[in-house]
């Protein structure tokens, strides 16, 4: 518990007076012609002098306290902090597609920079009908689908009637390099329908690397420059959803799923 200090009136000809809250004993008394609304009033001004003496000596220590976590922030937990500020765009991303009536358009608006193209290749059948790929980067190198690319992709996805099912994104690691380059490595799982005319099923798993813009939006919101894949895999069948979609706000269901 603070203690307040000692505010002294002895400057002034009138004595001291001890402002200790726990114990309130004065430390010298006044004198005996004085009336008792006198002795109050100096009583109050000596309160009060304490309070402001006890307000600036917190003010002081907040300061300072403010000063070294800031100080720790951009030192002992440089990365730490990094880490969450970029991560708000995945927390972006990742609300963008709850939101969205048809989630698969996300990934033509949503600015994700230059993204790894695919190379499929048949890797083994699993029972149920299974096929599972992976990707396999050419011997030529990575390559890279540019913005404008990645959104006629989509765009045709969408004409055939793909639908995004599914989607789980999981923030498993971070870098900031000594450049001040950040890199985030994502697991994710996204689940696909379509085309249309099939019952097609489509599981896309795997863990990608996002190397990060370092300039931010006009709303703070930092965007990937490049997205490539440490590791990626489809796993495909045919037949109708496992689940069945529901939007449980409008289903008129009072009990919690």
């Amino acid at each position: 518990m603070a203690r307040l200090r000692e505010f002294s009136l002895e400057r002034f000809g009138y004595g001291g007076c001890n402002l200790d809250l726990m114990s309130r004993a004065p430390s010298k008394s006044f004198p005996e012609n004085w009336s008792a609304p006198a002795k109050g009033f100096l009583a109050l001004v000596g309160l009060v002098g304490g309070l402001i003496s006890l307000a600036n000596a917190q003010t002081e220590e907040s300061a300072d306290i403010q000063a070294k976590r800031e100080q720790r922030d951009a030192t002992v937990w440089k990365a730490e902090v990094a880490a969450e500020a970029y991560g708000e765009s995945i927390v972006k991303f990742w609300d963008s597609l709850r939101e969205a009536e048809s989630p698969l358009q996300v990934f033509r608006t949503f600015s994700l920079g230059s993204v790894e193209k695919p190379n499929w290749t048949l890797n083994q059948r699993h029972p149920q009908g299974v096929f599972e790929f992976i990707h396999l980067a050419p011997r030529s190198g990575i390559q890279l689908l540019k913005s404008y690319q990645l959104q006629t992709m989509v765009n045709d996805f969408e004409q055939q009637g793909y639908e995004l099912d599914q989607f789980d994104f999981r923030h498993s690691g971070f870098e900031l390099q000594g450049n001040g380059i950040a890199i985030s490595e994502i697991e994710f799982e996204i689940n696909v329908s379509g085309p249309s005319h099939t019952l097609y099923r489509r599981s896309f798993r795997g863990i990608a690397r996002i190397q990060w813009d370092p300039e931010a939006d006009e709303e703070g919101i930092h965007h990937p420059s490049s997205i490539t894949f440490l590791e990626l895999k489809q796993f495909r069948r045919t037949g109708k959803k496992g689940f069945v979609t529901r939007d449980w706000l409008d289903s008129g269901v009072s009990n919690s799923p």
